[in-house]
């Protein structure tokens, strides 16, 4: 099944579906087949971790590196830290599925140590005593960070994951995706709900 469009931000939809037209891409996902049982989750539509997967794909869509950062690999790497359903839900958003003309790879290392050769990184609410290592680890290379913390773009970090009431939504840290040598499509940066351009060590 698909998640309904008024479970997820609505303008990064209408980004994701505009661009869509232009490249004559689809970008509609197929989600596991199992059925999402609403009685059997958190009653917040955010809470699933398949909301989360979607856009970190999008997210991934809407961003470029530098081809110094591939090499002669024609994978992307999308690394998850500690978030198993993510990981395991973002495995089934992807399959099938080019970034860019390249593979997608879904990896889970279990610390910082670990992401060499990744090109995003997310690391979920369970990692906050992580995050000063993490962002520190990872300043200035051509990785996308991407957290659900507090503080996480003040911090460093490039995308955040904002929790509302009924949705999802992210903020973005340009300055420091440009200190990464990352370019963020201005359709992403227009449906954040906040962009931070300067500072953010």
């Amino acid at each position: 099944m698909r998640p309904r469009a008024s479970e997820l931000d609505p303008r990064l939809w209408r980004a994701v579906y505009a661009l869509a037209i232009i490249t004559t891409l689809g970008l509609v996902l197929p989600l596991p087949s199992k059925a999402f049982d609403p009685s059997k989750a958190r009653p917040e539509p955010w809470a699933d971790p398949r909301r989360r997967a979607i856009y970190l794909f999008h997210i991934a869509r809407f961003v470029e590196w530098p081809v110094t950062a591939f090499g002669e690999r024609d994978t992307l790497h999308l690394c998850v830290i500690g978030q198993t359903p993510v990981a395991r839900a973002l495995e089934e958003a992807v399959k099938g599925r080019r970034i860019h003309s390249r593979m997608p790879l879904v990896r889970t290392p279990v610390n910082t140590a670990e992401t060499a050769g990744c090109h995003l990184v997310y690391l979920g609410v369970e990692q906050s005593f992580q995050l000063r290592q993490f962002l520190r680890s990872l300043e200035g290379l051509p990785i996308l960070t991407v957290g659900e913390l507090p503080m996480f773009t003040e911090r460093g970090g490039m995308i955040n994951f904002v929790r509302t009431t009924k949705k999802l939504t992210f903020e973005i840290n340009q300055e420091a995706a440009r200190r990464g040598r990352l370019r963020i499509s201005s359709q992403l940066l227009r449906v954040a709900s906040k962009v931070r351009v300067g500072g953010g060590r």
